[in-house]
Order: C-alpha cells, then sequence, then structure tokens
C-alpha cells in the first residue's frame, strides 16, 4: 500500500463545522499554503495577533474560499498580503467545514 506524500495524518471537524488554532509563531516568508483535501468540504483561514485578536483584512470573510483537493494550495485573502506580517507574531485560526481534511500548512 502506498499514501500520498504528506498525508499520513489529517484533522476535520466532528461535526459540519471545525476550527483550529495554533500556536503563536513568528511568520516567515511571503505566503501560506495548505495540504488540503477539500472537496466535499471547504476551509478559510483567518489569521490573529499576538492577544488572539484578528488583524483587519486577514478574517475569515476576507478569505478566499478553499475547495479542492491539493498538497500545495496557497491560502489568500482579498485586500490583504501574508507578506506584510513577515517578522510579526501570529497566529493562525483554520476554519473546516463539512468534509474538509487539513494535513498540514507551511509558511514559505
Amino acid at each position: 500500500a502506498t499514501l500520498p506524500l504528506d498525508r499520513i495524518v489529517s484533522i476535520e471537524p466532528e461535526t459540519t463545522r471545525g476550527a483550529l488554532t495554533t500556536r503563536l509563531m513568528k511568520f516567515q516568508g511571503e505566503r501560506l499554503e495548505v495540504n488540503v483535501d477539500a472537496d466535499d468540504g471547504h476551509l478559510k483561514v483567518e489569521v490573529l495577533d499576538e492577544a488572539g485578536q484578528v488583524i483587519p483584512g486577514f478574517d475569515v470573510g476576507a478569505c478566499r474560499t478553499i475547495s479542492s483537493d491539493s498538497p500545495h494550495r496557497r491560502v489568500r485573502w482579498r485586500r490583504q498580503k501574508l507578506k506584510q506580517l513577515a517578522g510579526q507574531p501570529i497566529r493562525l485560526r483554520f476554519h473546516l467545514a463539512e468534509d474538509c481534511r487539513l494535513f498540514g500548512f507551511r509558511c514559505r
């Protein structure tokens, strides 16, 4: 048996919706990529500051919905670019809906 690359473990909502918030981390890079299977669901991400408050422009409503299966899907927001937060401490909150499975993420 073989497994798809980087798809050994995933997180998914217990019911129709769920959220996962990361620990505080210093953002390094210019973008965020997710390894996700959202063919039968969807994923959105919001960015929080050190105090746990949503950073304006990086709220869940401004995040473009991800509803596809990809090991390297770029997360985008309508008017903001993540690279402007380089060097700042942030948390990421992943919002999963329906049959969405999140395998991982990385900042590049």
